[in-house]
């Protein structure tokens, strides 16, 4: 890997690939920032944030809520700057708050807000959004 961003079309296909051809029909954006509307010819990437393809594994503590302080394992499948998309053994809702820490030396824990939690085969997979931090 170069380091270059990935398009969504590339990470679907990866998906697939790595899952032995399981993998979501259609458009999708695992991070949940730009949803995509259109796979044809002309299709535009709509996403404001890159993101690159990882193999990572993190665990989610929710921060919020009746279950405050559950953990959830993942593997992160792809990051950026404004979020990440992973697979999950355990459901999030979505809304929900949460920490999210890596084990890739480098990648620094931060916090988010769960967008999307779709069941894809014996887990979840799941699109968590970053908060932003305004500059001091």
């Amino acid at each position: 890997m170069d380091g270059t961003p990935m398009s969504s079309e590339a990470c679907d296909r990866g998906h697939r690939e790595e899952w032995g051809g399981v993998g979501h029909e259609g458009n999708l954006d695992h991070t949940g920032l730009m949803p995509e509307e259109d796979a044809g010819p002309f299709r535009f990437e709509r996403r404001e944030l890159d993101r690159w393809p990882v193999n990572v594994h993190a665990t989610a503590f929710q921060v919020g809520g009746a279950d405050f302080g559950a953990m959830h394992e993942m593997r992160v499948t792809d990051y950026g700057d404004g979020g990440v998309g992973a697979i999950s053994r355990t459901a999030l809702p979505p809304g929900t708050a949460v920490s999210i820490g890596f084990s890739a030396p480098g990648m620094i824990a931060k916090r988010g807000t769960v967008l999307r939690c779709d069941p894809d085969g014996d887990g979840y997979r799941v699109a968590i959004q970053f908060e932003m931090r305004l500059a001091a």
